[in-house]
Order: C-alpha cells, then structure tokens, then sequence
C-alpha cells in the first residue's frame, strides 16, 4: 500500500528544448554558488548564519503602554487595531482586528469579554477582517475558561454562527461528499473518518461527556433599535449606535462616558523606503524556506505560522501571516516572487494572512483540497458579504487530491490529511531529488492515536498511517508543536532519536517553551535564517524559471503558444552589480529587459522616479520609435534580468498583439502617466507592474472646458483618471415620499421597489413617475482634480448606466480606460475590483 510519498515519485519534465540558459555576467557576479552540487553529508544550510540580530530586535524592544483617546481617558488604542473602553462592568473592545489579544498579554492586562462586532467587518481599503473573534473565543475558553459575549446585530449573529461552524466544529455533514472526492482510490485506504475525528476533537476537554459547541465559546447580546446593554450586578452599560455620527456612544449607570468611532480603528502598515532596502535585497534559495512566522495565536510576541517554500528560485507562501507583503518587504522579497499559496486549514492565524494575501496584488493561485477551499469560502463569504462566485474569482485555483502529486515551478508537491480537529492538510516537497515535508497542524502522538485507533476513532489503516510519520526520509522536517490535544505534545518530539532531531525544525511554538537541552530547535524567522537545501536542479530548471518570470507579465499573456519557443531561446540571463547602469539616458536603445531579480531605480531629466523589480520591463520606447534613451536606469541592488537583442525583439513581435500593446504602452509612458497614477490615494499603492498593466490600458485625451464626458443613465462605457485640470461630478438624488426616505443612486447601492429598473427605462430623470412619487434631482457635487479617478465601477462591471453626471469646469487632461479592458485588468486583480466597489471617485 502506498503511504507516505517516497522520492522515487518525483519526475518534472518540462518538454522544451533548445531555451539557453547561458548568463552573461556584466560584472563580478559570479554564478548561483550557493546552489551547487549537493553535499549528502550537509545538504541543509542557513543562508546567512549569525544575521539575524538586526530582524530579531523588535522582540527584546520594551513595549509601549496603550495609546489613550485625547478625548475619553478611559479609551485605547490598539496597536493592532481596535479601542478599548474600561467600564464598570470590564474593558469591553470595538472591532476586532486579527491578534489583537496579543496588545493584551504583551502588556499583562486582561483580555475583554465584551466585545462590539463591527457591521463593517470587513474593510475594503485596509484588506483586513476587523471581525476576527475566533482566537478571543479561544483564550477566553481554553485558558480563562468562560465565554466571551459578542455584541452585535441579530444578522450578524447568524453570520458569526455561519462561519464558527467552520473553524470550531469543521464542515457540517451535508458538504462530507466533497471530503470524499478529495482522495484516489488508493488514497482512501488510510482517509479520515472525518465525522469521527471531528467529535473526538469536539469534546469539551473540561467535561469530556458534553461536546464543545458554538453556545459553549460564545454568548450574544444584540443590538435592539440601536441600544445595546450590558447588566453585571448593580452596573448596567449600554452602548448607543448612532450612525447618523457614525459613532458609538457608552454610557455607564446612565452617564456617558465614551464616544467611540463605528468604523473599526487600524493603524497603517509602516511605510517602506524601498532605496533602503537595497543593502538586504534577497536572492532567494534554488530550494529551502523563509520562515516569515514560527509561533501560534496567543504567543504575545511572536508571529503565527507561515513561510515561504522556494522551488527554483520562486516562492509559494504556506498559510502566509496578516500582512505577509509588509514582512516580504522589509525582508527584502518582492510580492510578485510570490505566485502561489498553499492553504492548509480554516482556523484564523492560518487563513487571516492568506485572504490578505489574495486580495494585495495580481491574481494569484490558491492551492488546497476541495473540502479545505469550501470552508475557507463559505467563511470569507459570510465576514465580507461576497458572493461565493465572486470569492472564487479572487484567485486560480489548484485543487489538491491525495494521492495525486501536484508539479509546480520544477519540482512536485505530495498532500496528506494531519491529525486536527478541522480538516487540515499538510505535505512533502520535493525538488532535485530533495525533499522537505512539514506537517502542517497536527497531533503526532503515538499513545493518542493508538487509543483513537482503540476506540474506533481512527480505522487501523488511518492510525498505522499516522503513526508512520517519516521523519527520517527528508533533507528538512518542519514539524509543529503544541498544547495537546490538537497539537503534538513536545515531549513527544524531544524523545525522538538525535539523528532525527538534526533534520526537526520545530514551529507553531513559543521559543520560550522549549525545553532546554532537549534537542529541538525552532526554525528562525527571517531571510537571514533561511533554511537552505543543496539541490541539483531538474534538468529544465532554466526553462521552467523563464516560463514562471514570463508567466507574470501581463504583455506577454496572449503571446502566440506556438511561438514561446522562439522567446525562450532569444530571453539571455544578464546581471549587474549594485550601483551599475543599465540603461544611460541618450544611449542607443539595443536591448528590452525583464527583470528577474533586484531592483531598478528610472530617472529622466524631469520629474520621474521610479522602481522596478520581478516581472517589470523597460526599454520598449527607444527600440520601437528608433530613439535614444529617455532615462537612466540604475541597479539599486544586485540584478538579474533576461534581456533580449533589439533586432530579435522586433522579430519577435512581428504579427503579434504585443506589438501594438508595447506601441500604446510607449506612447503613454512618454506622458505623465505614471506620476498621475502615483498621485490618486488608492492607484498610487498597487505594485509597479499593476501600474504598468494599467497603462497598458489608458488613453490620452485633452478635454475642453464645458464638454460632457458622460451623461446621467447613459451607458458606461470607460473610467477617467485626471491628469490636470478640473472635473465636476453630479450625483443624482431619488426623493420619495416619506415612508421610502431619501438615498443616492450609487454609493449606498439602496433599492426601493423597482425604483433603479424605472429609472433605467426612461429618457429623463423624472418621466414616467407617478407625480409626488419619485423624483431625481441633482444631488451632490464633487470636484475632481490631478490623481483624481471617476469610475462608477460597479455600474461599469454590471454593463448599467450611469448614476452620475461628469463634466469639465476648465481645459483638462485625463485617462481613459475603456470599460472592456478595465474588466479584463480586474479579473487579473481582484482585489483592485473589491476596493473600488461601491465607488464613484478616488481622489
């Protein structure tokens, strides 16, 4: 019987021949070194030994005290997010973004029963789920051992109920058909009994006869007509929501003491100088790991689990921590060296990061089993009032059955279901006969699973299964460890055998934890700490890396399948050393560039500064009108580009969509594009290479004063980003009579009866409705200058008319973004979509 995935499993060969793979090093830069042959007495090393001071300082830092409300003392701010208030009945806490337990026991003050779930409990412009009540749940229950109250609507606690289904309880019994079809016949011998491991994990561990359920973690107290009130004793607190002020408003005993603000307080990510960063770019490994956190959800100082996993160079991230970009850039690892991410359970400090993730840049894939993705769905479905059609749109997805290898970038992936209470997968990696396995959330104690085994827990093939836990077999075990029952207990793995604990990297623990002179290790977080694996690469190793870097780029997308080939072979790898230019400004355009790694600063004689780094390109403009340079272009850090000779790329082009794409492209670029989508609030943040997707897409047009750039209930038919100028925008009111109230067509997205249908069949605002009815008249008006954005997208995606009027105050510059091409940018980039949702303008 096949169990556990054995090396004699992995095969990777791409099929194309021919591609070069010669570098041509412009300085002294000497070859991937570091990724050479493999020593089978020392195939794992630390890419940087002794570096890891300068990343690991923050945890010896002394910690901050609470930033109090200037207005109300006895409110806080937390720095992960929140306010808290102190009452006379506890410290009750507005929002609740994820970790924010964390601000508690780093601090050693207690940790708030109360809390006031947010009606916007998600928010579209920070990517972040201010609803996150699972791990309150969880250290209130499991360590305080008592509930915790969620204040809230009545709708929101059916929603809450929805998705606690998911992470305490797991997949109820109607969705056990996809957990089936997640296996091959083979496969199935050793399953889960998924019911059964469920309820063993379901008992309540302080009175094993009941089972935990979602009334056992949780109790609610709704809001009724806007007043909320909490009753300990003598004390009663009630909070006031008064939406007209958008604020909360706590009384105690009947005095009011606080005025918190509705829409959940979160700080800012830290901004990051991307010029001083260039002393720690990263090269990443051939194979190995960054670990970006190695702890769990109630360790105050540490960062929940989550790596990187490279294979040839290119990252897939594994349950990637909240605000995993922030961690990639200050380490040093560009966004888009990420394509992929394996999701391997539902339970909030492994999924939180992962929807950040999918919605902070392109369109990426998303990699877990069936049963995994439609927990991980119809949960984010329920926080963010998303479609489950539109949540699937988000990412690619690869779908995982055991049993089946899964090829990515070179190497192959092997899944497995773990030991947990919630379905949970883990895997092995293997790349150039290599191999690293991590086991993901998992209970690996014998005595335990002998006992399931015993009870008819776990079938005789399940336990044997688990029981052999091939801890000898790989270059790197990165194994957790817990508090048990759902987690490995450490003294398990510190009676493990010595040689097995040289290969054991430990995670899902406090460092502090570790018993001295046990043997283990935690595996490190940082990219000074990367886990490296000496590794021979597949023999199409470098076509597999061109196609992965080519993949990303958005110009090349609909380049002819049967002419790749051709880029392949004409694509040669060059690199330069930091400070080296690249490009000089007045030289002959000989070469278009993609870069591969490192960074590139542009600058021109004018006002433009840029930087570019993985999947970006430069050097179309001069090739294509026969020009010189425009710009310097400077290596910030040590770079990597594939760069291809002027006459072959025209070649290459010939009787190709790209070629018209670069020309539209060159035109814009040579305008103030750039700068203009820097400027707008919300454009300026997406990564360079969204940016130059978007330019792939805009048109120049000068507009004079007085023309109407679109009409009120016409088709939308494009967007307009304002270069210079003066733009107006008109938004239309519905007045009714006074049992529908009064709302605007648009950002509310309000329906009265057949209102917004009425108003889609007739030619003027009013015709057609009964007098004293309805009636639209001009509502607010907004006025839009240089970075400004106007682009009613959902009217734009849904193929609707407009809700506006758009009309130029003086002589003007703008952008226009035809509405077919926009459709096709949002599909790449989905959360650009999501953010602008309900949206008129972005200034």
């Amino acid at each position: 019987m096949k169990r556990w995935a054995s090396q004699s499993s992995f095969c990777c060969h791409c099929g194309l021949a021919g591609a070069s793979g010669e570098i041509n090093n412009h300085s002294s830069i000497h070859a991937d070194d570091k990724d050479g042959s493999a020593d089978s007495n020392n195939d794992v090393f630390t890419l940087k030994p002794g570096e890891d001071e300068e990343e690991d300082k923050t945890t010896h830092a002394p910690v901050p005290p609470l930033q109090v409300m200037s207005d109300f003392p006895n409110c806080e701010y937390l720095p992960r997010g929140g306010i808290v208030a102190t009452t006379a009945v506890g410290r009750i806490q507005f929002g609740m973004p994820p970790e924010t337990i964390k601000d508690h026991l780093l601090r050693g003050l207690p940790c708030p029963v109360y809390y006031v779930v947010p009606r916007e409990k998600f928010l579209k412009d920070k990517r972040v789920n201010v609803a996150e009540f699972e791990f309150p749940a969880y250290f209130n229950f499991f360590i305080k051992k008592r509930p915790v109250c969620l204040i809230c609507t009545p709708e929101s606690e059916l929603q809450i109920r929805a998705i606690f289904q998911e992470t305490l309880l797991g997949p109820s019994s109607e969705f056990y058909g996809t957990f089936a079809a997640d296996f091959t016949q083979e496969a199935s011998l050793y399953a889960p009994d998924l019911p059964k491991e469920m309820a063993y994990f379901r008992r309540n561990p302080f009175d094993l006869t009941k089972d935990l359920n979602i009334d056992t973690l949780l109790k609610f107290i709704n809001f009724k007509d806007g007043i909320a009130t909490i009753t300990e004793g003598d004390n009663i607190v009630t909070i006031r929501e008064v939406r007209s002020k958008g604020e909360y408003v706590v009384a105690e005993n009947m005095k009011d003491i606080a005025k918190i603000p509705i829409r959940t307080f979160l700080p800012d990510p830290p901004h990051i100088d991307i010029e001083e960063l260039a002393p720690k770019w990263f090269d990443p490994p051939l194979f190995g790991i960054t670990m970006l956190g190695n702890s769990h959800g109630f360790d105050p100082k540490g960062t929940t689990t989550g790596f990187v996993l490279w294979m040839n160079k290119v990252g897939v991230m594994v349950d990637p921590p909240l605000h995993s970009a922030t961690l990639l850039r200050q380490y040093g690892i560009p966004t888009n060296l990420i394509d992929a991410i394996i999701l391997t359970h539902v339970h909030s400090d492994h999924d939180a990061g992962t929807f950040h993730k999918l919605l902070d840049a392109g369109r990426i894939k998303l990699i877990s089993t069936a049963t995994i993705l439609e927990s991980f769905t119809r949960k984010y479905s329920a926080y963010t009032g998303i479609t489950t059609t539109e949540f699937r749109n988000l990412f690619y997805y690869y779908a995982v059955k055991i049993g089946v290898p899964v090829p990515i970038h070179g190497g192959v992936l092997h899944f497995h279901y773990s030991l947990h209470s919630i379905p949970t997968v883990g895997f092995t990696a293997y790349f150039g006969e290599k191999s690293i396995i991590y086991s993901a959330d998992h209970c690996y104690d014998p005595a335990r699973i002998i006992q399931m085994r015993d009870d008819g827990v776990l079938s005789p093939q399940r336990a044997e299964f688990l029981l052999k836990f091939p801890f000898t077999e790989h270059n790197i075990v990165l194994h957790e460890a817990g508090v048990p029952p759902l987690h490995t207990p450490m003294s398990v793995l510190a009676a493990l055998a010595p040689e097995i604990k040289e290969k054991l990297y430990v995670v899902h623990v406090d460092v502090n934890h570790i018993p001295k002179d046990c043997g283990l290790k935690v595996a490190n977080v940082g990219v000074a700490n990367t886990l490296c694996v000496k590794a021979k690469p597949p023999p199409d190793a470098h076509i597999v890396e061109k196609l992965d870097l080519l993949s990303q780029v958005e110009l090349f997308t609909e380049f002819p399948y049967n002419r790749v080939n051709e880029l392949l072979l004409v694509a040669r790898r060059e690199r330069y050393v930091r400070g080296e230019y690249l490009v000089k400004s007045g030289s002959e355009g000989l070469k278009f560039f993609i870069i591969s790694q490192g960074i590139v600063r542009i600058s021109d004689n004018k006002d433009l500064v840029k930087f570019l780094w993985r999947g970006d390109f430069f050097g179309e403009m001069s090739i294509l009108w026969a020009t010189p340079r425009t710009a310097d272009v400077t290596a910030v850090t040590d770079v990597e580009v594939f760069a291809i000779e002027k006459e072959a790329f025209l070649q290459l082009l010939q009787h190709t969509d790209t070629l018209q794409k670069l020309k539209t492209l060159a035109h814009v670029r040579l305008q103030k594009s750039w700068q203009t989508i820097a400027k707008n609030s919300f454009l300026g943040r997406l990564t360079s290479s969204q940016k130059s997707d978007l330019q792939l897409i805009m048109r120049r047009s000068v507009v004079e004063s007085g023309h109407i750039i679109w009409h009120y209930r016409r088709d939308v038919n494009f967007a307009v980003l304002v270069e210079e100028g003066e733009l107006e925008m008109i938004e239309y009111v519905k007045d009714t009579i006074p049992a529908f109230g009064r709302f605007y067509i648009g950002n509310e997205k309000k329906m009265i009866d057949n209102a917004s249908e009425r108003i889609a069949e007739h030619k003027s605002p009013n015709e057609g409705f009964p007098t004293g009815q309805i009636e639209i008249t001009p509502g607010e008006k907004k006025t839009l200058y240089g970075g400004a954005f106007a682009c009613e997208i959902d009217n734009l995606v849904n193929n609707s008319v407009h809700c506006t009027t758009l009309r130029c105050v003086r002589n003007s510059v703008v952008y226009i973004i035809p509405h077919e091409e926009f459709r096709t940018f949002f599909k790449n980039n989905p959360g650009v979509k999501l953010f602008l949702t309900d949206t008129l303008y972005v200034v």
